[in-house]
């Protein structure tokens, strides 16, 4: 099916059942999109880390890298470990 053809009938009476569908795996896809960001940036704080500058007397003297055990458990999905939901 051709983008006219879906947009036609998209707006073609009686075709409400094709537009919910539609509408639908827009969430899905957006859903989908947000959660492949977040678990990026999950990602990169708990296995890259993040630099934290170290200043002395108003100077950056070194960077440290800290890295994020809490975006690794959040990342792996064991938050609760007790927790029916697995």
């Amino acid at each position: 099916m051709g983008r006219q053809s879906a947009y036609a009938l998209r707006a073609r009476a009686g075709a409400q059942s094709f537009a919910a569908a539609w509408d639908s795996a827009a969430c899905a896809a957006a859903r989908r999109r947000i959660a492949a960001r977040r678990d990026q940036g999950l990602y990169a704080r708990a296995v890259e880390g993040v630099a934290v500058p170290i200043p002395y007397r108003r100077a950056v003297v070194a960077v440290e890298r800290r890295y994020d055990d809490a975006a690794l458990v959040r990342r792996l999905g064991i938050a609760d470990p007790f927790s029916e939901k697995r």
